[in-house]
């Protein structure tokens, strides 16, 4: 389970109604076992994909904080 399975459940409980859809993450993974094999189908579906892409690319400047408690 991903990062959002407590929150989709929490709403799946408190507001459940009819064709209702939570989606959390952006990729569904599954893994197969069957006696002697096991296979792992990474990003099997794609549920909320990222499509925007900026042409200039990210820049995160390294920085260090130190705070005194």
């Amino acid at each position: 389970m991903g990062s959002g399975s407590l929150a989709a459940m929490s709403v799946f409980e408190s507001k459940y109604k009819e064709s209702l859809s939570v989606r959390s993450g952006s990729n569904v993974d599954v893994c197969v076992i069957t006696k002697g094999h096991k296979e792992y189908l990474r990003n099997h579906l794609l549920l909320n994909p990222h499509t925007y892409v900026n042409p200039k690319g990210f820049d995160f400047p390294k920085k260090i904080v130190i705070y005194k408690v």
